[in-house]
């Protein structure tokens, strides 16, 4: 099942990658119909331009849409544990009201309004989230988690766990920023000053956990290697959005913006996913093997 959780979590960042480049690349909208494509299966003699994008990202949704039906079923029929029927329920729930919002939007004409690409952006780091969380569930490391807790004799501070969940949240917001700010609805300071929360959140929250190996002369590699990740990928991430923002500032007044600021703007968003990912397994996998009671998860 792990293989399902992994392969779904894969595609889930393929199609946020897809959907940046429709949106940057203004191929929002390019197909006219939904389910369908040009009133066809494979749009044939209409694939050139936006049309690429857009039917690009709805396949790689209905292969992951039909990935995560299988997960689901494997989850229904293979494992004991109840509580993680509802997460992989609640990724086909999500994947689902993705498909349900762009066929309504485009059978209503409003596919290109900031609204609705909001939405869906929220709903895709959503679903990103809940698969990223099954790769952890599935995974052999979360019962060998459980069995090491007892290298953690005495519960930390809880503050590891609130920054660490606060960090969490508050990458979730500033990618909202992002997408909104991409399309005008909010003014370049709420994005920075969301990005500098978010950053903060995200290093305090990995010195934290890096902290607790060292505070029990232990290596604990299963919460210290997502710790580092964030830390390196934020780096790349803060990179890139200085970049894009340079970029697009330097083009402000230009007609159409550069294929230089589209590139670095897609790049961003999939440093972005990436973040979130590292973030979800790290605050997924601290709750695993830091006691907060005396109970076991």
């Amino acid at each position: 099942m792990n293989r399902f959780s992994v392969a779904a979590a894969a595609l889930t960042f393929v199609l946020i990658l897809l959907g940046a480049l429709v949106a940057n690349f203004n191929a929002v909208g390019s197909i006219p119909d939904w389910p369908l494509a040009f009133g066809r299966l494979v749009p044939v003699g209409h694939l050139s331009g936006g049309v690429v994008y857009e039917y690009a990202h709805r396949i790689v949704a209905a292969l992951a849409a039909l990935l995560l039906l299988g997960l689901f079923v494997r989850l229904l029929i293979a494992d004991r544990r109840g509580w993680i029927k509802w997460v992989g329920a609640l990724a086909l729930v999500l994947i689902l009201a993705q498909a349900a919002l762009e066929g309504l939007s485009v059978r209503t004409g409003t596919t290109a309004t900031a609204s609705v690409l909001v939405t869906h952006a929220l709903l895709a780091e959503l679903l990103l989230g809940v698969v990223v969380s099954l790769t952890v569930f599935t995974s052999p490391g979360w019962v060998r988690a459980g069995e090491l807790r007892s290298g953690f004799p005495k519960a930390p501070k809880p503050r590891v766990f609130f920054i660490t969940t606060a960090a969490t949240a508050a990458l979730v917001v500033q990618v909202m920023l992002g997408v909104a700010y991409r399309h005008n609805l909010v003014v370049a300071a709420t994005h920075i000053v969301g990005a500098l929360v978010a950053a903060a959140l995200i290093l305090w929250a990995s010195i934290l956990v890096v902290g607790l190996e060292h505070d029990r002369d232990r290596a604990f590699p299963y919460l210290t290697r997502p710790a580092r990740a964030c830390v390196w990928v934020l780096l790349f991430e803060l990179v890139i959005g200085i970049l894009t923002f340079l970029f697009r500032a330097g083009f402000a007044h230009a007609p159409h913006e550069s294929e230089r600021v589209l590139i670095t703007s897609v790049i961003h968003t999939g440093f972005s996913a990436a973040l979130l990912t590292a973030e979800v397994m790290l605050l997924i996998r601290l709750y695993r093997m830091v006691p907060i009671t005396e109970h076991a998860i």
